[in-house]
């Protein structure tokens, strides 16, 4: 059975629009992950999510995962 907890949240306001990030946290799940919006899903290391290109809004959620993490 398939586990998911809600972990965090972030917003950030872009110049034409307001966004509100919702981070759940998977223990367990069924089936593969399949990318929907990008063409591929890499699994990496939470101290390596600052090398990778992610919009603003997605820095306050980084750096929650990575204080859960390390």
């Amino acid at each position: 059975e398939s586990c998911l907890a809600p972990l965090s949240f972030a917003t950030y306001k872009y110049d034409n629009f307001f966004i509100v990030l919702l981070l759940y946290i998977a223990r367990r799940w069924k089936g593969t992950p399949k990318p929907i919006i990008h063409p591929e899903l890499k699994w990496v290391k939470v101290h390596d999510l600052k090398k990778y290109d992610m919009p603003p809004a997605n820095n306050y959620l980084v750096a929650s995962l990575q204080d859960l993490l390390i």
